[in-house]
């Protein structure tokens, strides 16, 4: 009996190599064919998802150690060409580490490589060029103390300029603080130690105020809107965390991200999910305490606009220009009306389109709205179509390398699927203008 199960067991046994050997061939899971696809995969993944050209990281940021694709772990190594960096393992289990100087006096260009490996030994590698700011943590505190004056600053990186906070908040509205690059004129702060974090709190008109956040729920749609701006009733607490090198507030029991982003010039917060450790200094420009004895040695830095005038009218070629020239995941400010021909429908839900203009350059646009930014491309009545020639009124940026309009707003369309403004009214083509004084006008209603 022992005999015939030892025999009945090899048989089996053999049966399941041999599926094994159907299943997966001779290169193991997969095979060789199958590894050189996933490992080309997971390369594209990590140079997509680290898309680190022209990014200036001023602290510690993590990166990922394995991969998985299709039931497949890919191990990532990391090296630099720098002496001053090192990559070491991460308190984050399944990533390491870049870990920056505390203090750089001179910036300097690096290039951080990803070496990918499949379960067989095979490689592959993708590298990103990064830039070392200067780093100066003179006066620079993440525990501040009590009876000691300060000046909030943010450190827009990508446009080499710090902006101070002042006590004014945006059209005079209680929400986003506005800033000043000149230290001297910005407002002093002071904190409160208490349970969790501190409360930080300024003079205003000569009584005690705090900064204070908050969020709104609109009643008819649900969208929660957060602001950060003044109370002379309530504080805020703030709590830094050392590994994203931010301050956050909580509010409702979400936690907040304090600072700003894009090249805005005003202090908010964001949700915490917009701050990682890859995007604090390169997107996203969080806001620092610094003494007040020490930022009024410094000299004001220029502020840098180098958006064209918001409302201006571009052609293609200028907004795809505009969008290549800043860093991925930052937009203008302001918004820009763009003509062009529908060349291609990538996404028809969403609107995702390419527009091109005579001459054949491109500018693509993630998603198309009606003209009022209220309903997206599936729920127009005759939305464009490839040739139809549109205006479109949106945010010019780009992400992982790509320039881009976000979100526009169809102002206009002509060709032959006309009536892409989803009303049939000629009103929605209307451009709105900025009046000029001594010019004459039309008043009027456009009911879209």
């Amino acid at each position: 009996m022992k005999k015939i199960l030892s025999l009945i067991l090899v048989v089996v046994l053999c049966l399941a190599a041999l599926t094994a050997c159907d299943l997966f061939g001779q290169g193991g899971q997969g095979g060789e064919t199958s590894y050189a696809e996933g490992l080309e995969a997971a390369k594209n993944y990590v140079q997509t998802k680290y898309n680190g050209d022209n990014a200036a990281p001023k602290a510690d940021y993590d990166v990922a150690a394995k991969l998985a694709r299709d039931g497949v772990n890919y191990d990532i190594t990391w090296t630099v060409n720098s002496d001053k960096i090192t990559i070491k393992a991460s308190a984050t289990a399944g990533f390491w580490t870049v870990d920056l100087p505390d203090v750089n006096d001179t910036a300097f260009d690096y290039v951080l490589t990803a070496t990918v490996k499949a379960p067989d030994g095979t490689t592959a590698q993708v590298s990103f060029n990064r830039t070392l700011p200067v780093i100066d943590s003179t006066g620079i505190t993440t525990t501040p103390e009590a009876g000691v004056a300060y000046k909030l600053f943010l450190e827009q990186l990508g446009y080499g300029q710090k902006l101070y906070s002042l006590t004014t908040t945006q059209n005079g509205e209680n929400k986003f603080i506005e800033t000043t690059a000149d230290p001297k004129a910005a407002a002093d702060f002071y904190v409160e130690k208490v349970e969790g974090g501190y409360k930080v709190y300024t003079t205003i008109s000569g009584v005690k105020t705090y900064v204070y956040a908050k969020t709104t729920t609109a009643a008819d749609t649900g969208k929660i809107s957060k602001y950060i701006g003044f109370s002379t009733t309530e504080g805020s607490v703030f709590y830094y965390k050392d590994e994203l090198a931010t301050w956050f507030v909580k509010l409702d029991g979400a936690e907040y991200g304090v600072g700003t982003y894009g090249n805005y010039k005003t202090i908010c917060i964001s949700e915490s999910k917009h701050f990682t450790t890859d995007s604090v200094g390169n997107t996203q420009y969080v806001l620092s305490f610094v003494t007040k004895a020490y930022a009024e040695t410094l000299v004001a830095d220029e502020v840098v606009n180098k958006d064209p005038a918001a409302d201006s009218t571009l052609t293609v070629k200028q907004a795809a220009d505009l969008g290549a020239g800043k860093a991925s995941g930052m937009y203008t400010e302001g918004k820009y009306y763009v003509t062009g021909v529908i060349d291609e429908i990538v996404k028809a839900d969403y609107g995702n389109v390419y527009i091109k203009d005579a001459e054949g350059n491109r500018l693509y646009v993630y998603g198309i709205y009606d003209a009022t930014g209220a309903t997206r491309y599936d729920g127009l009545t005759n939305p464009p179509q490839v040739g139809d020639t549109v205006t479109l009124y949106g945010i010019i940026g780009n992400y992982n390398g790509t320039a881009q309009m976000k979100s526009g707003w169809l102002t206009s369309a002509t060709g032959g699927n006309q009536g892409g403004n989803q009303g049939g009214s000629s009103a929605a083509a209307i451009t709105p203008v900025k009046p000029v004084v001594g010019t004459e006008y039309i008043m009027g209603l456009a009911q879209t």
